[in-house]
């Protein structure tokens, strides 16, 4: 094999892991207009993480959830303030050994809860944990359709990487066909050597079109997370840095993360804490209530009423299971001299037995989640040394293909050399040079896998340093 041989295909490796995937920010064009061919459609990572979350429906769905959540944990609050009351009544009573009878009445009041055995508190808190915890989810949920679509396009980018070196890989093992069919046309070579060089051609061919399926695959699966049409081709104003070897600081996750802060710990913790407060309020359906209220009315027996009154009220509530029972104190003034005193008072047998069970149940709910607590802090530890030990392995793997691919292209000048001697034929240095191409897309690939598991180990202990973190993926400018 020549020497331009061997150069042309060490500077075509180069400029291929050096290869750009660029797209200008103007509007989709058309490529191959005139066949017919897909749609092109250029965007910055900005704008593919956008539509990504836009035709997400966990993260849609989350967003209204908080929403909701939101409005209910602000309507709790609704219980701190006094609760206003506007009434009229009306009642005609026909008498036969008598004159009839009419009154209208017209009253306002407020009502104040002034302690409720703390089931009022616990039950702001409850709704302010559930806000909480819908948030965090879906700050979560956004994180990581964030960094499953900068996964998706950073394979997409290496696969188009992995796909013209092997376009270039064949384009070279064609030429090379051709000088040897030139040679046995000449007698230099024989029958056996141009059918070996002939299947070695069409061994590139077949990892040529393997790496066409395995990028066209990778563009679907974009495709469908960012709700693009089938027949549009994504391209992506960004690069892949090919000489990356990982910034993920694992020692420093080892040693000083907690994980405290995980997604999933946190969550079980919001359900830790939403069954404590729903066991304080099992625990003060014992206790009394006070309600306290004031009303002005005016009566009479037509409009416009002239008999203006004021009453004071208090009501003492025992929510004791089996004899719940409720007193009521009203003091009040009336029509001219009129003052009233009212007292009633009145119990429920077994209306409250249906609360004997609630507090084994709050008891029950309340340790499953501390058991959830605590597996859940177990599965994230084991996971996140699971994925640092994944990690630690996909960068030694990195490091030995490169140095597997620094002496293939070593011996690259010396196969030239021993191809003028005749040492070896044109058909090894082929092989040869198929395998470099082979190991440098393995590397590639090597290297997507490895920021993969970076980004789902930054998921699992800290989410929130994921751009500090990484940098294999970057915008184009």
């Amino acid at each position: 094999m020549s020497r331009w041989f061997s150069d042309r295909l060490v500077t075509m490796s180069v400029c291929t892991m050096l290869v750009v995937a660029l797209c200008t920010i103007t509007a989709p064009t058309r490529a191959h207009a005139a066949t017919g061919g897909p749609a092109s459609q250029p965007m910055t990572l900005a704008d593919a993480v956008s539509r990504a979350l836009e035709h997400d429906p966990s993260a849609r769905a989350l967003a209204e959830e908080l929403r909701i959540a939101n409005s209910r944990a602000r309507l709790a609050r609704r219980d701190l303030l006094p609760r206003l009351t506007l009434g009229y009544s009306m009642m005609d009573s026909v008498r036969y050994a008598g004159p009839d009878t009419s009154s209208r009445r017209i009253s306002i009041g407020v009502e104040q809860l002034v302690t409720s055995g703390g089931r009022r508190r616990a039950g702001h808190q409850i709704e302010s944990i559930r806000a909480s915890a819908v948030a965090q989810e879906h700050q979560e949920r956004i994180r990581g359709v964030t960094m499953a679509a900068m996964e998706q396009i950073a394979r997409v980018l290496i696969e188009e990487m992995a796909h013209n070196l092997f376009m270039q890989m064949h384009e070279v093992a064609g030429d090379q066909l051709r000088i040897a069919r030139a040679e046995f046309a000449l007698g230099l070579v024989t029958q056996s050597d141009l059918t070996e060089m002939e299947l070695a051609v069409r061994a590139v061919e077949l990892d040529a079109v393997e790496s066409r399926h395995s990028l066209s695959g990778r563009r679907a699966a974009v495709r469908r997370a960012l709700g693009l049409d089938p027949d549009v081709v994504p391209l992506f104003r960004a690069r892949v840095d090919p000489d990356y070897r990982g910034t993920v600081d694992l020692e420093y996750l080892r040693e000083t993360v907690s994980l405290q802060q995980a997604a999933a710990l946190v969550r079980a913790k919001a359900q830790r804490d939403i069954a404590e407060h729903e066991l304080r309020v099992a625990r003060s359906a014992w206790l009394p209530s006070l309600q306290l209220g004031a009303e002005a009315h005016a009566s009479g027996d037509q409009f416009p009423l002239h008999e203006p009154g004021l009453s004071l009220t208090g009501s003492l509530r025992f929510g004791a299971p089996v004899l719940p029972n409720d007193t009521r104190v009203t003091l009040g003034t009336g029509a001219q001299d009129e003052r009233t005193r009212a007292l009633s008072a009145a119990i429920h047998p077994g209306d409250g037995l249906n609360q004997l069970p609630s507090f084994a149940a709050a008891r029950l709910a309340l340790d499953q989640s501390r058991a959830v607590v605590t597996l859940t802090r177990r599965e994230i530890a084991d996971a996140t040394s699971e994925a640092i030990e994944r990690v630690e392995l996909l960068r030694a793997r990195i490091d030995l293909l490169r140095r597997r691919l620094g002496l293939q292209r070593d011996i690259s000048a010396i196969r030239d050399v021993q191809i003028r001697l005749g040492e070896i034929t044109r058909i090894r240095a082929l092989e040869q040079d198929v395998e470099t191409a082979r190991t440098e897309v393995e590397l590639l690939r090597t290297i997507a896998a490895m920021f993969a598991a970076e980004l789902h180990l930054i998921q699992l202990t800290t989410p929130e340093r994921h751009p500090e973190w990484l940098v294999f993926l970057e915008e184009e400018i």
